[in-house]
């Protein structure tokens, strides 16, 4: 049993505040070598968050920064980034517009070289506060997940998308479960269906997780399952991955009857049906994430 030893090979800060809330980090090789791609937000000379996108080599070294600021002159940030096989750079996130529209979500493509190519925009029927949080690149397709406020409930519903390479809209939709808060943060794209996962508002102060099943080529909601721990409170989906034989698996934490977090993971078939969940605690009485 050889000890396993880690260490710092490089670090770096980039921005005048460095990276701002959730970094994002991704790692692609693209003709055999490995870069590092990341997304955040960094602090302006006008005291605003612009949305901040980098690509560093192996080593640590930065090959192009480049900083995106809305039209709002506001804050604007970065939730995603993915890249495809070619090396085109996405990232997803919000803009500010201005206070009458608050923010819209967006999403921005790079070439492999850092030039801006296209950002799509979309500014929901409420006109209020919409973002993409979450999103995948595969082939031809962009998908993207997050939130979007609605006029009809004056709550917050899931929002897909999907877009071609050039930034073309394919379909747009929403989603709400009980005409309260929904959000989405995890997408799967597996060529015919695309399996979103976030969080869905059941009562005034209680969040479950929920499974979505959605038809790749129009968007349509297929199916839904939303479960959650042994408490009322706010649980949360970290993240959504899926096996060889579409299986797919959902953590993070969930509310037990101690009203304590516990780490809660759950396996799903295709058609969205629970085959097990197991929630771990620490043990020691407190949260566990």
């Amino acid at each position: 049993n050889p000890a396993i030893r880690v260490f710092e090979d490089w670090s770096d800060t980039s921005g005048t505040q460095n990276d701002f809330q959730r970094t994002v980090v991704r790692s692609k090789a693209i003709g055999g070598t490995t870069y590092y791609y990341v997304c955040g937000a960094t602090l302006n000379s006008s005291g605003d968050y612009d949305i901040l996108t980098r690509k560093l080599d192996a080593s640590g070294n930065e090959l192009w920064t480049q900083t995106y600021s809305g039209s709002g002159n506001g804050d604007d940030f970065g939730a995603d980034i993915q890249i495809d096989n070619v090396g085109n750079v996405y990232v997803c996130g919000l803009y500010y517009k201005f206070a009458i529209d608050s923010t819209n979500a967006r999403i921005l493509k790079y070439n492999a070289a850092g030039t801006y190519k296209w950002a799509y925009t979309y500014n929901g029927t409420g006109s209020r506060n919409d973002v993409f949080a979450t999103m995948q690149v595969s082939a031809n397709a962009v998908i993207a997940g997050g939130t979007t406020w609605k006029n009809s409930t004056n709550k917050y519903d899931f929002l897909m998308a999907r877009l071609d390479s050039n930034g073309t809209q394919i379909w747009l939709n929403s989603w709400d479960y009980l005409n309260l808060n929904d959000a989405a943060v995890n997408v799967y794209n597996n060529g015919s269906k695309i399996y979103i996962a976030g969080g869905a508002q059941s009562a005034t102060t209680t969040y479950k997780y929920a499974a979505l099943n959605v038809r790749a080529s129009d968007g349509a909601v297929l199916g839904n399952t939303v479960s959650g721990g042994t408490a009322f409170g706010i649980d949360q989906v970290t993240d959504l991955k899926v096996d060889v034989n579409q299986n797919i698996y959902i953590t993070g934490s969930a509310l037990d009857m101690s009203a304590m977090y516990d780490i809660r993971t759950i396996k799903l078939d295709t058609a969205l049906n629970i085959l097990w969940s197991h929630s771990y605690d620490g043990g020691t009485g407190a949260n566990d994430f």
